[in-house]
């Protein structure tokens, strides 16, 4: 089974509430999906929140959500996790927001579809 199989269950999986409180469909989020994926993640999260940002601008919201993180996300913030969340607390998250990543770890999805546990 391939990371991108289980991907989208992403976010099936999440309830999105404001951190501040109201509604799911109150809550606003920034989606950095890779291009080939965007539309997916895009169509299933029109359904349930307010609005849906596609890229880094002057904003902040209830949910910052990365499906995939690759160094190219990574590069915009000197290489660094810790940067890039930093970043995203003071800039773009508002209080009580959520970060959301999601990371690739083949072996472990191997293990989980096919039951084969060490």
């Amino acid at each position: 089974m391939s990371f991108s199989k289980v991907q989208s269950n992403l976010i099936e999986w999440i309830s999105f509430f404001p951190g501040e409180g109201g509604l799911e469909k109150d809550s606003k989020v920034l989606l950095l999906a890779e291009k080939d994926s965007q539309g997916l993640f895009e169509k299933l999260l029109r359904k349930r929140v307010k609005s849906i940002s596609l890229r880094l601008e002057e904003d902040r919201f209830d949910y910052i959500i990365i499906p995939l993180l690759t160094k190219r996300h990574l590069m915009l913030f000197q290489g660094s996790l810790e940067e890039m969340l930093r970043t995203f607390l003071e800039k773009w998250l508002l209080p009580g927001g959520e970060v959301i990543l999601g990371m690739e770890n083949e072996n472990a999805l191997e293990r989980i579809s096919t039951g084969y546990y060490e």
